[in-house]
């Protein structure tokens, strides 16, 4: 996806450098949150949460940071599907599909390191994004798997081992 000029523009609205554009948009979207009262973090999630921002934008730009938005949403929506049928049976997810800490990081602690080591390796930062996206897809055909699987299905599968 070419977007032409939105990365210059995002970074003169929002900083200088990267790492001030980082901190500025995410800083501000964590402050929104907290005033509107936002249902997908908890409070410590939200602060792990602009961390893995912080990172992501100031490593991998807009596009890395808008994939884990994405996936946040998506993975947040079906978590949803059927939640008061899986509440009854005791499979949902606890605090009522809010991330914390360690969805936050289990989700995205792989990708983390992918982004970091491109700073590292900037000779391997092509293959350290491709390390990114793949952990994030993996993540999210995994979220849907287990959510789709416990309001539909009997049991759930690992779609890899169906290989």
């Amino acid at each position: 996806l070419a977007l032409p000029g939105v990365p210059a523009a995002l970074g003169s609205a929002l900083g200088g450098t990267p790492i001030q554009a980082a901190l500025s948009l995410n800083s501000a979207l964590a402050a929104l949150g907290m005033v509107k009262g936002q249902g997908m973090l908890t409070p410590s999630g939200l602060a792990h949460a602009w961390a893995l921002g912080v990172t992501l934008w100031a490593t991998f730009g807009w596009r890395g940071w808008t994939l884990c938005v994405l996936y946040l949403i998506a993975g947040s929506k079906v978590t949803k599907v059927k939640m008061s049928e899986k509440q009854e049976l005791g499979i949902a997810e606890g605090r009522g599909g809010k991330r914390g800490p360690e969805n936050v990081w289990g989700s995205a602690a792989a990708g983390t390191l992918c982004a970091l080591g491109s700073l590292k390796w900037p000779q391997y930062a092509t293959l350290l994004k491709v390390g990114y996206v793949a952990s994030i897809a993996t993540k999210l055909c995994d979220t849907f798997q287990s959510e789709i699987g416990k309001a539909y299905g009997k049991r759930c599968f690992l779609g890899g081992l169906l290989c």
